[in-house]
């Protein structure tokens, strides 16, 4: 095997990222999310069908990450992304990108949470306060542990398979 360049680094997050994580987990267990950190926005996003643009915009996105994720236990969807700020967000060249990040996430549909000071209250706060948006019923956290078979036949009345079968096909081609 070819020796390469490359040593394990000793911590997976900086001092300020693992206080928080810390701070977040209690939280996220509390109302059945879990916890993903460092993800690529090119996880939590596609780009829409656009044959001449589409990898342009894919790759505005595939170096770009979210410090935090809350996804719902039931099916790991992304719910609410949570960017730890610090004075670095003050430069002009960081508040373009942060401008960028926010407008993705208002474009894809998962709301943004940019933390800068935090206690433990009022980052559930924060949360809480987010999670009372949610549009579907079922994601109202914590969530039941069973569903009767009248809400899901209704959950599924509401359903518009349309879109979501148009979005799966899109999402499937590979051009």
């Amino acid at each position: 095997m070819a020796e390469l360049p490359y040593k394990k680094n000793t911590y997976f997050f900086t001092k300020r990222e693992f206080e928080f994580y810390n701070t977040l987990k209690p939280i996220a267990d509390k109302y059945d999310l879990i916890v993903f950190s460092k993800a690529r926005l090119a996880d939590l996003f596609s780009v829409r069908y656009d044959k001449q643009w589409q990898y342009s915009w894919l790759n505005k996105i595939t170096s770009k990450h979210i410090d935090f994720i809350l996804c719902s236990d039931d099916q790991c969807r992304p719910e609410i992304l949570i960017e730890l700020d610090d004075s670095s967000h003050d430069r002009p060249e960081r508040q373009e990108r942060d401008a960028f990040v926010n407008d993705v996430a208002e474009s894809g549909g998962i709301p943004i949470l940019r933390i800068r000071e935090y206690t433990a209250e009022s980052l559930e706060d924060e949360i809480k306060a987010f999670c009372s948006g949610f549009e579907n019923v079922y994601d109202i956290m914590p969530a039941p542990a069973v569903y009767t078979a009248e809400e899901i036949i209704a959950d599924i009345k509401k359903t518009d398979f349309g879109s979501m079968l148009k979005n799966y096909i899109f999402d499937s081609l590979e051009f």
